[in-house]
């Protein structure tokens, strides 16, 4: 066979653990020509692994829906007071990974919805929630699902809390968050200090300020019987 550049070479995109490539081995003293196979190049990489600026997306999520697509890390910056929301689509091949990080600027609340999700813990879980900085996931594809490989700092799997509620967008950006208690997400209103309660199912309910002790009072004698001296109370 006549020499050729390796550039003028046949290309494949696929590769076997047997294949050849051809290395320059010795460069500081006496280059010389070798080969190894695909499966000892890999498994003893000499370095360190990073992504070119290509696979990396800075990005400033919101309120309106953000797209996290075509690349292998996210670095979020939240909006204050907002609760922002983005989506995966499937992924393009087997084995693909992607890492979300919020890395400035805490929002009220951040959501992640792939696609297709399957969720590690068992349950009905459809989405990823990064609530606080620092705080990232990583998701592998299986080919059909987005799974969880790894949450690190606050980033929990979690519902939707915005089936109904989506419909209502102003009482979210009329409230602060105060928490999540199981299905239920707790915000309080910015001005009056009345009560927003929402459901997963985006269902919500406003109780008034002064109507707290009351509503409080009422389930917990339900739930304990009556309140009395000796039975501290709820509110207190």
């Amino acid at each position: 066979m006549a020499d050729k550049k390796i550039s003028a070479l046949t290309a494949t995109t696929t590769t076997a653990a047997a294949d050849i490539a051809h290395v320059v081995t010795d460069m500081g003293s006496t280059p010389t020509n070798k080969k190894i196979t695909v499966a000892n190049l890999f498994n003893t990489i000499p370095t360190t692994i990073g992504y070119g600026t290509t696979a990396v997306s800075s990005v400033t999520v919101s309120t309106t829906t953000q797209a996290l697509d075509g690349k292998a890390l996210f670095l979020c910056t939240g909006t204050g007071s907002a609760a922002c929301i983005a989506t995966m689509s499937d992924g393009s091949h087997v084995g693909q990974t992607v890492t979300i990080a919020l890395i400035a600027t805490a929002p009220t609340s951040f959501k992640i919805t792939p696609s297709n999700f399957l969720d590690h813990t068992g349950g009905s879980n459809t989405k990823i929630s990064i609530p606080t900085v620092g705080s990232n996931a990583t998701l592998l594809w299986t080919g059909s699902k987005w799974i969880v490989t790894s949450l690190i700092g606050n980033a929990v799997t979690s519902t939707s809390y915005i089936r109904n509620i989506k419909k209502h967008q102003e009482l979210i950006e009329l409230t602060d968050y105060l928490a999540v208690s199981n299905e239920y997400l707790i915000r309080k209103f910015k001005d009056g200090g009345n009560y927003l309660i929402i459901d997963t199912y985006g269902d919500f309910l406003i109780i008034e300020r002064d109507e707290v002790e009351t509503i409080c009072s009422t389930i917990w004698s339900d739930l304990y019987g009556p309140v009395s001296e000796e039975i501290p109370h709820i509110l207190n």
